[in-house]
């Protein structure tokens, strides 16, 4: 609503929205934000934090100078996944989701948004101890696995702190329902070649109408992005940011 500054000058707009809710989650996410009394902008966002953004930004498209509202819910409802951010990827009539965890509350965030539907779920994850993951990976000892009990079809594990993610997950007591037992390579993995590997695997054992939703830390995310788009099943960045900008032209 309307409201004057501390000072008496110009007008200035207060934005609220609500009724922001998560639709879907079998690889299309979508966020409705409604502000006002103007119908809701449907927005390809999954995580919270993402949608709270989108709020903001369609805000800022009340302001002066902010520009049209028009072009600020066409650029939320064009938006996709960037690295990470649950990125899509098809594998012929397979699907996968990519999700870049760095830390108990983004791991927790992406196990929730993984399990809001019903049915067992597909997932490989990857964990690296590299400079940019961080040395320190005693921080699985407080992401919830707990909450994949009874809901795992099929769960692979790689990278470097493989072993360590498993020894995790025995604790939770979730590899005692998956299907298929957790692999690993003799000697230390090569540059992403474990993660690669696996990745193809379970896309091969997740169902055409089921979804392979990846876990993943940086540089174990990173490895599989690069072969991915070598083998033409993603864009590189520079193309994605290319076509991003046209959403709001």
């Amino acid at each position: 609503m309307p409201a004057r500054n501390a000072a008496g000058g110009a007008r200035i707009r207060v934005f609220a929205a609500w009724k922001v809710r998560l639709e879907g989650g079998r690889g299309q996410p979508v966020a409705r934000v409604h502000s006002g009394r103007r119908p809701a902008a449907p927005a390809a966002l999954a995580r919270p934090v993402q949608r709270l953004q989108c709020a903001g930004g369609r805000g800022c498209g009340v302001l002066p100078g902010g520009g049209p509202r028009s072009r600020a819910g066409r650029g939320a409802g064009g938006g996709g996944g960037a690295f990470g951010r649950f990125e899509r990827v098809s594998i012929g009539d397979k699907k996968a989701v990519l999700l870049l965890v760095k830390n108990p509350t983004g791991f927790n965030e992406s196990l929730r948004l993984v399990l809001s539907t019903d049915g067992v779920k597909h997932l490989l994850l990857g964990l690296n101890s590299n400079g940019p993951d961080g040395r320190d990976v005693s921080w699985i000892w407080d992401v919830d696995f707990e909450a994949c009990r009874g809901r795992i079809g099929y769960l692979a594990i790689s990278g470097q702190r493989g072993k360590d993610l498993a020894l995790r997950l025995k604790y939770a007591g979730v590899c005692d329902s998956c299907d298929a037992p957790e692999e690993f390579p003799a000697g230390p993995p090569a540059d992403g070649e474990d993660m690669v590997q696996a990745f193809f695997r379970a896309i091969e054992q997740t169902p055409d109408t089921d979804t392979l939703y990846v876990l993943a830390s940086y540089t174990a995310l990173w490895a599989l992005r690069r072969e991915l788009v070598q083998q033409g099943y993603l864009d590189a960045f520079w193309r994605q940011v290319e076509a991003a900008g046209s959403v709001t032209r």
